[in-house]
């Protein structure tokens, strides 16, 4: 039983022995194998500068592209205003044309009145013209905001990558493999530019294109009401002219 004993333990010694010089073996394996790790690394620094300029590049794209609408929204918008702005001077003009060529007996007070009226509706048409302005105006503003404000959410620091991830957690000594798997994997999806994620930037570029259509639109529709309503007013002074005046409707010429 003693010898039974004795040979338990020198057993339980080589055993220990040998687990030590696995473990010192592994250990030196490990060590042997660390300059791979950091050769892999040196190996992905292009392929980390590509994609992260992949990347950048993305979301610039979504600015420029952000800034062609904006541009086109000018435009569209300048060239709407100056129809609705030309378009209510020549129709005040055809009015005036005719309080202007009455004969000398048609009650010449009487046409001062209209003529001031006239006045007085045309530049309350512009008060609307106006009102439409300012309300697009802060359309647009909250519109800009909102998108800059959506690019920088989704902040670009999110579509930046980095090498440092691969060995987070990671004991370099024990875990090299896991690690430089990790590397590996970072390998294929920065060699591969159809593996690169659609950060959503042309997304929001989009709703920012719609948002100014609507603008756009709610702009003309304002004026357009602005423009009927000094129509009406003008075919009132027109009214006054032939009814209380005593005037008459001239040949209207667009020389004048």
């Amino acid at each position: 039983m003693k010898n039974f004993g004795i040979l338990l333990v020198v057993i339980f010694g080589i055993q220990c022995i040998s687990s030590e010089d696995t473990s010192e073996a592994t250990i030196e394996a490990n060590e042997r194998a660390i300059p791979d790790v950091f050769e892999k690394v040196n190996e992905l620094i292009p392929l980390l500068d590509n994609y992260n300029q992949l990347s950048v590049s993305q979301a610039i794209q979504a600015k420029v592209n952000a800034s062609k609408y904006l541009t086109e929204f000018h435009t569209k918008f300048f060239s709407t205003h100056e129809q609705f702005v030309n378009s209510t001077i020549d129709e005040k003009t055809k009015v005036e044309y005719q309080l202007g060529s009455q004969a000398p007996e048609v009650d010449q007070e009487c046409l001062v009145y209209v003529r001031e009226r006239l006045n007085m509706d045309f530049n309350l048409c512009g008060v609307g013209y106006q009102n439409c302005l300012n309300t697009a105006d802060d359309s647009l503003d909250r519109t800009i905001a909102k998108l800059y404000l959506e690019l920088d959410n989704s902040n670009i620091s999110l579509a930046l990558d980095s090498l440092l991830g691969s060995f987070r957690s990671e004991n370099i000594f024990v875990t090299h493999e896991k690690i430089l798997n990790n590397l590996r994997e970072k390998e294929h999806q920065w060699s591969h530019p159809e593996n690169q994620p659609d950060f959503g930037f042309e997304v929001f570029v989009e709703e920012f294109k719609q948002d100014l259509n609507a603008i756009l639109s709610a702009y003309r529709e304002c004026s357009n009401n602005y423009y009927k309503l000094a129509l009406s007013q003008f075919d009132v002074s027109i009214t006054y002219l032939l009814e209380t005046c005593k005037g008459s409707i001239v040949e209207y010429s667009n020389k004048y």
